[in-house]
């Protein structure tokens, strides 16, 4: 082949690895959600992480009181568990078409109560993830705000 064709082809190669390069993976996207994440007022931080396809929530931190027990958990044997530590989130599950978490459980520690949950990041605030809360049609559920904490902030230091 002559150099003319020869340099074609690494141009073409170039632009087609730059370009599939950069395009996330759904697994990627996926995994966007994983790690800490503090609530709009600043007293409670999730931890996301995976398990096999699903996707959990577990208590990091608590602003009052990191001892706090799971006293209005409708299970008797659970009331007495520490919050941290145990999950808000389960098995919620990576939809790639709606870049959603969905078909997850929402355990809500104040009430006693477990919802079912959609999970979102906006493409435009990658740094603000989304939690809808609801019972049996989402219409009617309630959506609560998350950021990344500081990486100065209580949960990193062990508090």
């Amino acid at each position: 082949m002559n150099k003319s064709v020869h340099l074609f082809l690494a141009i073409l190669f170039m632009f087609a690895q730059s370009t599939f390069a950069t395009q996330p993976t759904a697994a990627q996207n996926a995994q966007q959600i994983l790690g800490k994440w503090i609530n709009e007022d600043n007293s409670l931080v999730l931890e996301f992480y995976q398990k096999g396809e699903s996707y959990f929530a577990r208590i990091a931190w608590l602003q009052n009181n990191n001892d706090q027990l799971d006293s209005n958990n409708s299970n008797e044997k659970l009331k007495t568990r520490r919050l941290r530590g145990s999950d808000m989130v389960v098995n919620a599950l990576f939809d790639p078409e709606k870049q959603q978490w969905n078909d997850g459980k929402l355990y809500d520690f104040e009430r006693g109560t477990t919802y079912n949950c959609q999970i979102w990041l906006d493409a435009k605030q990658p740094d603000q993830l989304f939690i809808k809360g609801y019972g049996y049609f989402s219409v009617l559920g309630s959506t609560t705000t998350w950021k990344r904490p500081t990486q100065t902030h209580a949960v990193y230091k062990g508090h």
